[in-house]
């Protein structure tokens, strides 16, 4: 995902078909939060495996804030 991050930025959490999707690392919420000037930034995601046909992807917001996304995109 490539999303906006700058000061006043949220902390969301994502879910792929209702279960958790956690960003690489040990994070467990996105933060789209930057100290200065806002920034467009890739968000890395763990891999998970997609099989075909419809799928929901879903964003809670924990903490208020903005949040700008750019686009998402798949990897094969």
């Amino acid at each position: 995902m490539v999303a906006v991050h700058q000061p006043n930025g949220a902390v969301l959490r994502a879910f792929l078909d209702g279960k958790p999707l956690l960003p690489e690392g040990n994070a467990a919420v996105i933060r789209l939060q930057s100290a200065f000037a806002p920034r467009v930034l890739n968000v890395h995601f763990r891999p998970v495996e997609l099989n075909s046909g419809i799928h929901t992807l879903e964003f809670e917001c924990v903490e208020n804030g903005i949040a700008g996304f750019d686009f998402f995109w798949l990897k094969p």
